[in-house]
């Protein structure tokens, strides 16, 4: 055997030591263990975004019927009418109110804004009710609509905002805002 090639069966031998003395294996089930951990981070964090996103929802739902529960207790141990009228009284100008705050704000175009027929109840032997009215908005931006909603519930007392409709049009946003008030029901 030569001198040449018992280096090159020595350089053999000491490659495939080195081969064997590598940990390809083990990090390569590292690398896959730590790509599992990272997917299921980001599962578990998508899922607790979706849970704290409920439990908001949930709180400010449990918010709005313990303020209706006052709201009905109020009602029902409140036998006064004087109080209730104190409480409840109604606003004979709410309409022209409304459709004023336009001036202040000079929304262009100005939005339409109208009382609803149907009025909304607590119950059948309440002596209050809501009165219902639509504000509509036709291509304008979402700050003058926001604007024109805080005005309203600035300038008008016991007002609350029941629901939003924004939709996206070429010029802007159609918005629908309905807004209620509780007062003493008229006779």
């Amino acid at each position: 055997m030569s001198r040449n090639e018992s280096e090159s069966g020595l350089q053999a031998l000491a490659a495939a030591a080195q081969r064997r003395n590598r940990p390809t294996a083990l990090l390569v089930v590292a690398s896959v263990t730590f790509v599992v951990a990272l997917i299921f981070a980001l599962y578990a964090a998508g899922n607790a975004r979706k849970a704290y996103k409920s439990a908001q929802s949930q709180a400010q739902s449990l918010q709005k019927i313990e303020e209706g529960v006052a709201l009905l207790n109020a009602i029902s141990t409140d036998t006064d009418q004087h109080d209730l009228l104190r409480l409840y009284r109604p606003a004979p100008r709410l309409l022209t109110t409304l459709e004023n705050i336009n001036q202040t704000l000079a929304i262009e175009p100005k939005p339409d804004v109208r009382e609803q027929t149907k009025r909304a109840i607590i119950g059948l032997d309440s002596p209050i009710e809501g009165r219902v009215v639509t504000a509509q908005f036709n291509n304008v931006s979402l700050q003058q609509a926001t604007q024109w909603i805080n005005e309203a519930l600035r300038r008008v007392n016991g007002l609350h905002v029941s629901s939003v409709d924004f939709r996206p049009s070429a010029r802007g946003w159609i918005i629908r805002v309905d807004l209620t008030r509780w007062e003493l029901k008229q006779k």
